[in-house]
């Protein structure tokens, strides 16, 4: 994922709060397709260069990846910074 290139340059992101990104990926239905069995997370962190390339993303995962199935949740900067 992190050799697509968007479009459009993504804003910063600043680091985000994982406690935070806990209470919203249990609250936003991020477990029905990331479950341990189900498009699992573990490696994600090689996919992307960082935290920050991951919340830029999270933020717009259409704007990334064109072609994926991830849904844009309309996530704030500061949610996709807690998440990632």
């Amino acid at each position: 994922l992190s050799t697509l290139k968007s479009e459009r340059p993504l804003a910063a992101v600043e680091p985000g709060n994982a406690a935070s990104g806990k209470v919203l990926f249990d609250s936003i239905g991020c477990a029905a397709c990331h479950e341990d069995t189900r498009h699992s997370l573990a490696g994600v962190g090689s996919k992307f260069t960082g935290a920050a390339a991951l919340a830029r993303y999270l933020a717009e995962p259409l704007a990334v990846d064109s072609s994926g199935r991830m849904p844009d949740f309309n996530l704030t900067r500061a949610e996709a910074a807690d998440l990632a």
